[in-house]
């Protein structure tokens, strides 16, 4: 039934959302007005540095302001200062991108001025190689911080001149770290040797047959020893005490095997013992061999013995 209070309520109710909304809007804005003002800030500080040819001060302006609001204006600019401070891969790939830009834009004509920018750098590109011997399984190569694609390795891969720091690192390996000069506008050939095993790690490419990790360990066979010498012990001393009670309960039976109530209490007892005291001494020897089986291996100095290769089934029925 329809109220002035519920129709209060709801209206109440629908103004509190909209206002929340509208708030919300309000904020993302003020936000994104916030980024653009300081990337045009930033802008503004660069290109005044530029002009003063202050490259090293003035390029990392540039970098937070077009990071801030991408611009292509920005990013052209942005790849003249690397230019001027011996960036020419950078400088290269930001005019690169910038002329794709200005085509998706179309403005052709930036466009071409962008590539005539790119191609008037291809002379001064530095170079490296990358000669690797026996990649191991997985192995990462980097140069600079970036990650060397495999298809690059043995050609020639366009960097920044300077020093670089070659990086290389593959699971279960010591990984190889060198510095590197590049020289301006030449080529250097790198080789990256075969990466060392670490001593904890065995190879990840390693046969199914072989034991690897865990089970190349003599770990479990000391673990299936120990359930067996436990089993063992146990059932002992279950067997002792079924046969104890055993014997105590003939001091309330006759002759004839019939027993008083406390007899009959014995002998289940003794029976319940002999129960647990085969169950244990048949997990124990079981316990046993296995793991004198995991444990031969590394007895005789063999380690062929793999998960699944031996396996003793066991059924107890009562």
């Amino acid at each position: 039934m329809w109220s002035p209070t519920a129709s209060s309520s709801w209206q109440l109710t629908l103004m509190r959302v909209c206002c929340a909304a509208l708030l919300s809007a309000v904020c993302v804005d003020a936000r994104a007005d916030s980024r653009v003002a300081s990337a045009e800030l930033l802008f503004r500080e660069g290109r005044a540095l530029l002009e003063r040819e202050a490259y090293a001060q003035a390029c990392p302006k540039l970098e937070q302001s077009h990071r801030l609001d991408p611009a292509l204006g920005t990013l052209l600019l942005l790849a003249f200062c690397h230019e001027k401070i011996g960036r020419t891969a950078t400088a290269y790939a930001e005019y690169t991108r910038g002329a794709t830009l200005a085509e998706q834009a179309g403005d052709s004509k930036k466009a071409a001025q962008s590539r005539r920018w790119a191609e008037a750098l291809l002379p001064r590109l530095s170079t490296v190689q990358l000669d690797v011997d026996e990649p191991a399984s997985g192995l990462r190569v980097q140069l600079g911080g970036s990650d060397v694609d495999q298809t690059q390795w043995g050609t020639r891969v366009v960097t920044d001149p300077g020093t670089q720091l070659l990086r290389a690192e593959a699971p279960r390996c010591e990984a190889y770290e060198i510095q590197i000069s590049v020289p301006r506008n030449g080529n250097v050939v790198v080789r990256v040797p075969p990466l060392k095993p670490t001593p904890e790690g065995p190879d990840p490419d390693a046969s199914p047959g072989q034991p690897t990790g865990f089970w190349q360990s003599s770990t479990p066979g000391w673990i299936a020893a120990g359930v067996g010498i436990v089993g063992v012990g146990v059932g002992s001393f279950f067997g002792l005490r079924a046969v104890s009670r055993n014997n105590d309960s003939d001091d309330f039976c006759n002759a004839s095997n019939r027993c008083s109530d406390q007899g009959l209490a014995l002998r289940d007892q003794a029976l319940v013992d002999a129960r647990i005291s085969t169950v244990s001494m048949a997990v124990g020897v079981v316990g046993l061999a296995a793991g004198a089986v995991l444990l031969w291996p590394h007895v005789t100095g063999r380690t062929s013995v793999a998960p699944g290769s031996a396996r003793v089934d066991l059924a107890v029925a009562f």
